[in-house]
């Protein structure tokens, strides 16, 4: 497991707040989940990584890229990001995915 997949991105000393941004993120807090969403290259990562350090924000971040679409090791991942606040979350799920008897994550296996 990369663990600097789990850490939030550092975003830079010049970059250019987007206030409007970080009202629209600030309004998403009384909500149960926040979805940024935009085309490659428009600063998402940025912005987000950076709302969260300046409110101070306790988060999981999980950095995914196109070798994380094994189910197994995407849920490792997920959970264990997770854990980086939470300890106790996902400890009988995490020793299920990583024994070798490990249930199927496929569509139609049992």
């Amino acid at each position: 497991m990369l663990l600097t997949k789990l850490h939030l991105p550092f975003a830079g000393n010049n970059i250019v707040h987007r206030s409007e941004l970080d009202e629209k993120l600030n309004i998403g807090l009384s909500r149960k989940l926040i979805l940024v969403s935009a085309s490659a290259g428009f600063g998402k990562t940025t912005v987000v990584s950076d709302w969260i350090r300046q409110n101070k924000i306790q988060a999981a971040w999980l950095s995914l890229d196109n070798g994380d679409n094994d189910p197994t090791v995407f849920l490792s991942y997920v959970i264990s990001g997770i854990q980086s606040i939470h300890n106790e979350f996902g400890q009988s799920a995490l020793r299920l995915l990583n024994s070798p008897n490990s249930p199927s994550v496929e569509p139609g296996n049992s």
